[in-house]
């Protein structure tokens, strides 16, 4: 059928149309583009790691429209390890049967050390048109707004500024582009000159500074090493000094008292042996006896001075040591002159010197007597 005509009444069903006659009536009156007037124009923005945002906007694309109208969120894939690619955000009409819808997605790019924009796909069935491209850095962990570019209003999607009219503005942005590149050529040569002059600042600073400090270095060196040189000749001559003293004197200290050290070493042997033997002596044969008499002639010896002590208070006294009998007190003593005793004072003492009478036992036998005189 070449000819076709619309719409008119059915009667009976005799008069039916499809969507595609349906849109035909705008062939001729839009073109195919994205509404400049609506929302944002579907300008694609960054949002959190691979996550980007679509605007609202509305196209019309192969007798069809599209409509967003609320901010759409698309996940994008993660970056590849190795290698950058590009993604693309396109507008995709699909007139197959098993679809038949428009659809805005991601198309993810081929890995690549050169990567390039995917193609876009244009069939009877599938027509794509670019919202954006997006950078994909290698081993980036989120998409940042310097990696997007847009594409709405460029010959691959133009915008439909009113009925029988798009705007393409390729001439625009390639003129953008070259007032850009000779604006960041003209900045990228002075930064280059800057950064070469203030090097060679740096560079002669850091020289000039460097020789000035290994100079100072050098110097500090030098007086360090006579200064310990000194220090270390005046502690050598110091040590070898002292050392002679002492030498010295360990030598007269060593020649002058060895006779005296001999000497006294023979005479405290000659005192111990002495003391030793009487030890042995008193240690030998019954040595339990020998102690026990030693032990009762020492308290015999300690009650004489008790009772000593005691009299010392009274009269002159004499004690006779019996040694069978205790001890007999005598008092009223006589000189043999029988003449009173005299102090230095010319007092009369009281008391008589002992005349010589026997010391009995209890037997009636006389035994020997120690005397003790006693004066108060």
């Amino acid at each position: 059928m070449s000819v076709t005509s619309g719409f008119f009444n059915s009667l009976n069903g005799d008069r039916r149309y499809n969507a595609e006659q349906m849109s035909s009536i705008f062939d001729g009156i839009i073109n195919d583009g994205v509404f400049a007037n609506i929302g944002t124009s579907f300008a694609v923005k960054a949002d959190v790691g691979n996550t980007i945002i679509v605007g609202i906007g509305r196209a019309w694309f192969n007798s069809t429209w599209l409509l967003n109208d609320a901010p759409l969120p698309l996940l994008a894939d993660v970056s590849e390890i190795l290698l950058d690619r590009i993604d693309a955000v396109v507008i995709e009409i699909n007139r197959s049967d098993s679809v038949r819808e428009g659809s805005i997605k991601v198309v993810k790019g081929t890995p690549s050390s050169n990567p390039q924009r995917p193609a876009m796909i244009h069939t009877s069935d599938v027509n794509q048109y670019p919202l954006a491209y997006i950078y994909r850095k290698a081993n980036s962990s989120s998409i940042i707004q310097a990696d997007i570019t847009n594409m709405v209003g460029t010959s691959s999607t133009p915008y439909i500024t009113g009925i029988l009219q798009v705007q393409n503005i390729d001439n625009i942005v390639a003129q953008w582009e070259s007032q850009w590149l000779t604006f960041f050529n003209n900045e990228t040569s002075d930064m280059t000159a800057t950064n070469a002059f203030w090097k060679q600042q740096w560079a002669t600073w850091f020289n000039a500074q460097t020789a000035e400090i290994q100079e100072a270095y050098l110097s500090w060196e030098a007086q360090w090493n006579n200064w310990f040189g000194s220090q270390t000749a005046d502690m050598t001559a110091t040590n070898a000094f002292w050392k002679q003293q002492w030498a010295t004197w360990f030598n007269n200290y060593i020649n002058n008292n060895t006779s005296e050290m001999t000497d006294w070493r023979e005479q405290n042997k000659e005192l111990f042996d002495t003391w030793f033997a009487q030890l042995q002596d008193t240690l030998s044969g019954d040595v339990a006896a020998n102690l026990t008499n030693q032990l009762l002639d020492l308290k015999e010896r300690t009650q004489i001075l008790e009772q000593f002590s005691g009299d010392l208070s009274t009269e002159f006294t004499v004690y006779h040591k019996l040694y069978d009998n205790g001890y007999r007190t005598y008092s009223d003593l006589l000189d043999s002159s029988n003449n009173t005793i005299i102090d230095n004072n010319i007092d009369p003492i009281i008391g008589r010197t002992y005349s010589s009478d026997l010391v009995l036992d209890s037997n009636g036998e006389p035994i020997n007597a120690r005397v003790i005189f006693v004066t108060k």
